[in-house]
């Protein structure tokens, strides 16, 4: 509980950061962000990642993030265990990272306009034909060295298993054709109250290119990412 208030605490300082920071910027609104802006919201990942995790009380091992390409042209396929996967996957990104989150989110005042900022991109779930072109938009993105994070699970594990990956999220990798960067959380349930020893190791594997999927089903492709990110699990 006490660390869920830490993180909660965290946040609502996450989110008043950002309204200072970002504040020159939402009188312009630019759907996309010149170099300067995108650097500024660099910045504030960069902080706040950092500040989440420290105020979570977790500590955090990375091991292998040489592996995230320094041109920023990948996609990010993550288990999903916690509040803290988030912070965990800004932490290791060169660059701002987007998330493909519902859309809701959309109309929560200051932190919409920094998920802009970021890249993030929002879906309407109940709707296979907005959909459609939520893909398409963030293949874009993705292509023109602007790098998104998925959770194939769709929601947080509760109990700290992986559960099977939905082929439908990674349309998005074959429909933009770019590197997938596989990335194992084990331990980020901490603020849920499911890590009593606060360790989260966080292991980053060498990409995938698209060559090597190319000629693969979705479901294919869903089983071999799961597999790996599954096998450095069980190995913590």
């Amino acid at each position: 509980m006490f660390n869920r208030i830490l993180v909660c605490l965290s946040l609502g300082f996450f989110v008043v950061f950002c309204f200072v920071m970002l504040i020159p910027y939402t009188i312009m609104f630019l759907p996309v962000l010149n170099k300067q802006q995108q650097r500024l919201a660099y910045f504030v990942q960069w902080f706040c990642s950092r500040f989440c995790l420290f105020s979570s009380g977790a500590k955090v091992k990375f091991t292998g993030v040489e592996n995230v390409p320094k041109d920023n042209i990948y996609c990010i396929v993550a288990n999903h265990q916690g509040m803290l996967d988030i912070p965990i996957l800004m932490r290791i990104s060169p660059w701002t990272l987007g998330f493909i989150t519902k859309k809701e989110l959309r109309y929560l005042p200051v932190l919409n306009v920094w998920m802009i900022a970021l890249g993030c991109i929002f879906l309407d779930r109940k709707s296979a034909r907005k959909a459609v072109g939520v893909f398409g938009k963030a293949a874009k993105q993705l292509q023109s060295g602007h790098p998104m994070a998925i959770f194939p699970e769709g929601t947080r594990s509760k109990n700290g298993e992986i559960a099977d990956f939905k082929a439908g999220a990674l349309k998005l990798v074959i429909k933009a054709q770019v590197p997938i960067v596989p990335v194992s959380i084990n331990g980020s349930g901490i603020v849920e109250g499911r890590n009593k020893s606060k360790i989260v190791s966080v292991v980053v594997h060498p990409r995938i290119e698209f060559s090597e999927i190319a000629d693969m089903e979705t479901v294919e492709i869903a089983a071999k990412i799961r597999s790996i990110i599954v096998s450095a699990a069980k190995k913590q």
